[in-house]
């Protein structure tokens, strides 16, 4: 895999992936050779070559696409690592929250007795509702 390219090879390449008739096997050098460059324009060549019509001639361009977002989105320096580590934590305390809050949603969810609807609302206050007839029958 080039470690040094110019631009010139790099707009080569992505020409050369997008285009219609370029053979399966250079397809599949050019997928290869992007997944490995720390290039947000190699990334988005791969994300828009997996849309096309030929994405099926790379069998493996879902791992390169993968590979291309490591190479792109890993850390570079230290203050990177940190801004990392801080979006990483962040996301878990969201995904955590947002597990709490849906546990919370299912408690306070609604149970039916005899066409009683009986939920607690927000404030934790029991409240009951009488279906009409025609809904009781309707469900």
């Amino acid at each position: 895999m080039p470690n040094d390219y110019t631009p010139a090879e790099l707009k080569s390449w992505i020409t050369k992936l997008l285009a219609p008739n370029t053979p399966e096997e250079e397809l599949k050098r050019i997928a290869m050779t992007l997944a490995h460059l720390d290039n947000p324009e190699a990334l988005r060549a791969l994300e828009e070559f997996r849309q096309s019509p030929r994405a099926e001639e790379v069998e493996w361009i879902d791992m390169a696409v993968d590979e291309s977002s490591y190479f792109v989105l890993s850390p570079s320096n230290e203050r990177e690592q940190k801004d990392y580590i801080r979006v990483e934590l962040w996301q878990e305390y969201e995904e955590e929250l947002l597990d709490k809050m849906g546990q919370r949603g299912r408690s306070a969810q609604a149970t039916t007795r005899g066409g009683e609807r009986i939920s607690r609302g927000r404030d934790g206050q029991r409240a009951q509702r009488r279906h009409s007839p025609a809904i009781a029958d309707a469900t």
